[in-house]
């Protein structure tokens, strides 16, 4: 009964090919953190079968206009090295004061890349003049694939109802 249930598990969580993960960028979690008012969020998606990345970022209430956005690699917390620059690839729009904005885009990822995502060890960054160094910042985190859980459920259930019926028969 065991061997079945983890069987069901493990074959839908090889199967799933897209990751989804999301993002609040707010200033707290730049390093070192900063009080400015702005916030952002983002979703994205991974394809493991393709490396195939992409994105959704959007941003608003800059302390001075708009200068750089990118994915980088780091933990949380830890300032990294950029991955993505995301004025260079996809597609980057701008309010007229260059206080808020979006980008939107995809990128064929690296080996490497792709697993440092999947340790939840990259985030992204948005800079403005005021705060050239990064004003808000968002870990990329994964969303809980709802198939995955609820085959994990089922098979805790089988497995109860398993150890219920061996434990009847010993009756």
């Amino acid at each position: 009964m065991i061997g079945i249930c983890a069987a069901l598990f493990f074959a839908a969580r090889t199967q799933a090919a897209t990751i989804n993960l999301t993002e609040t960028l707010t200033g707290s979690q730049e390093t070192p953190p900063n009080a400015s008012p702005a916030t952002g969020t983002g979703t994205e998606t991974l394809n493991t079968a393709t490396d195939l990345f992409s994105w959704t970022v959007d941003w608003s209430g800059l302390s001075g206009p708009f200068t750089a956005a990118h994915f980088h690699f780091a933990p949380p917390g830890v300032a990294g090295p950029v991955q993505i620059d995301l004025s260079a690839v996809g597609t980057l729009t701008l309010s007229a004061d260059k206080l808020s904005g979006s980008s939107v885009g995809s990128t064929t990822l690296t080996a490497t890349q792709v697993s440092q995502i999947l340790a939840g060890d990259w985030y992204v960054n948005v800079h403005s003049s005021v705060l050239p160094a990064g004003e808000i910042r968002g870990q990329l985190a994964a969303v809980p694939e709802p198939a995955g859980t609820a085959l994990a459920g089922l098979a805790l259930i089988l497995i109860g109802l398993g150890r219920r019926v061996k434990s009847v028969r010993r009756r």
